[in-house]
């Protein structure tokens, strides 16, 4: 007889599905049950944050301090120097958007609003050390522009006057490189649908290019061209192949500067200097993409805008200043972002129904998960759907697919998976799936595998497949598999106390602990 003990949360860490021998005395589940409640309570603390990046997701609004601040170094160059007056004109600074307010903006010494920069000035400087900053309070909102209906591409006659600045080349984004032309026409190919081709680009771009920070990327931004050989960079220059594919198909981009309080991938980060881009759609207006997080046609109210340019390397600080026998030596300009306040939550704008083919398998069998993702509302919506990582089985492909949404539309999406040949045939095996967004939607089902249950082979899986997709055969969705009696005697635990077992990270390792018990 078996003790089932199934766990599992999404991300990096995979499912598991732990077995365990049943002749254990009664006495050792007591202990073991009070083991794991002192092992979650003591290790709950740690995971506030782990839940930290869906609450800003969802949110309905943050409230987030933000401190840009620097230090100018005055050089003596010679024995008449003097300096008359000095302005740094800073153009990286918040401002009122569609989804975000300046609540509050300080100035250290105090500077002028002028158009689109703060100009701070001294005059006849004494000290060689200049330091300035700006303190803002800024309110961000979990809204964006919606498309309702489709717009037909291309879009070029439908710009209006001054747009076309949008579609040309410039410095870092060379839009007029063969190699990025010819990509973007493949991609698009026969679609005519506005959203549907920036959706596609979008995720190419994604899927493509790995955030990687080395010497070629970290000092010095690289162009378009450089990141469709090399399949690499960060933000920026994801961004930027992004737009550049955009221009060579005369669909208007531009660049966004600004923060994201977000992890950023390969980092410890919670707020940082980020980039992503808008794209223009006409008698709509600007979309935001941010391609390094996966969010398309939306982004998180993690996110504040600063600036948006033609080309990531416009500077966001400029200098000038009047004088003889000088010089300034400008340090790097500091970021910080502390969130206030988050309130409320967003409603779902999908629902995801996730199935299993076969209930049952045999140890080494293929199977098929199914996905029926549908929109909620009535505007178009991109989302990124995964298939978490389980420890029984093997994921045949790739676990992250696009669903391109039109107004309440269903579609189905597939995974072919297969149970891993190598585990022990003396056990049986109860196996979570889900399919998941990083916005925290969620579908799951499970199944059950055995060595004596039947075996599908993948050509098998491969028919069922193409006559779902048909319309030919339907996947009813599953009952609850009942749980053995032994198993829910050794759960028997609080609603508080398994919610806490559920966070991610924690369940890896008190399973490791547990199974070393008995081994």
């Amino acid at each position: 007889m078996l003790i089932l003990f199934p766990s599992g949360y999404k991300g990096s860490n995979p499912f598991r599905g732990v077995l365990l021998q049943a002749n254990t005395k009664k006495g050792d589940y007591v202990k073991l049950k009070k083991i794991l409640i002192l092992i979650v309570l003591l290790l709950a603390l740690p995971l506030i944050n782990a839940y930290e990046q869906e609450e800003i997701l969802n949110a309905q609004e943050i409230t987030t301090k933000i401190e840009l601040s620097s230090e100018l170094q005055l050089i003596e160059k010679g024995p008449m120097y003097k300096i008359e007056q000095l302005y740094a004109e800073l153009y990286n600074f918040p401002q009122d958007d569609i989804n975000q307010r300046v609540l509050k903006l300080e100035t250290t010494p105090q500077a002028e609003k002028k158009d689109d920069m703060l100009r701070y000035r001294w005059i006849s400087p004494k000290e060689k050390s200049l330091k300035y900053q700006l303190t803002s309070t800024v309110k961000t909102q979990n809204m964006f522009n919606p498309i309702k209906e489709k717009i037909t591409y291309p879009v070029r006659k439908e710009l209006d006057r001054g747009y076309d600045v949008f579609l040309k080349p410039s410095l870092y984004i060379d839009s007029s490189n063969e190699e990025i032309k010819a990509k973007a026409k493949s991609i698009i190919a026969e679609e005519d649908d506005l959203y549907i081709i920036v959706s596609k680009i979008a995720n190419w771009v994604n899927k493509q290019v790995e955030y990687n920070i080395n010497t070629k990327t970290e000092k010095v931004t690289q162009k378009a061209s450089w990141v469709m050989q090399n399949k690499q960079g960060v933000c920026d220059e994801i961004t930027s192949l992004f737009i550049g594919l955009l221009r060579a198909a005369d669909i208007p981009a531009r660049f966004v500067s600004g923060i994201s309080y977000a992890n950023i991938p390969n980092t410890q980060q919670n707020s940082s200097p980020h980039g992503w881009a808008e794209v223009y759609y006409p008698e709509r207006g600007w979309l935001p993409y941010d391609i390094t997080f996966g969010q398309y046609g939306r982004i998180d109210p993690g996110h504040i805008k600063l600036k948006e340019t033609l080309d990531p390397q416009e500077k966001p600080i400029r200098f000038e200043w009047h004088g003889r026998d000088a010089g300034i030596e400008p340090k790097e300009l500091q970021v910080f972002a502390e969130i206030q306040e988050i309130k409320g939550k967003i409603e779902p704008i999908i629902e995801i129904n996730t199935k299993i083919a076969k209930e049952k398998t045999g140890i080494g069998s293929y199977n098929l998960v199914i996905a029926e993702i549908t929109n909620l509302k009535d505007h178009y919506i991109t989302k990124e759907l995964i298939l978490a990582d389980v420890n029984e089985i093997e994921i045949k492909g790739t676990k992250k697919k696009l669903s391109i949404l039109k107004p309440r539309e269903t579609q189905k999406l597939f995974w072919r998976i297969q149970v891993k040949p190598e585990l022990d045939q003396e056990y049986g095996y109860e196996i979570p799936i889900e399919v998941y967004t990083q916005w925290g939607d969620q579908g799951k089902t499970k199944f059950r595998s055995r060595r004596d249950y039947e075996i599908y082979s993948l050509n098998d899986i491969v028919k069922i497949q193409d006559s779902t997709e048909k319309g030919k055969l339907e996947i009813k969705q599953k009952d609850e598999l009942k749980e053995p009696e032994q198993k829910k005697e050794a759960q028997s635990i609080t609603t508080e106390q398994e919610e806490l077992i559920k966070k991610p990270g924690i369940i890896q390792k008190i399973i490791k602990w547990i199974k070393s018990l008995f081994s």
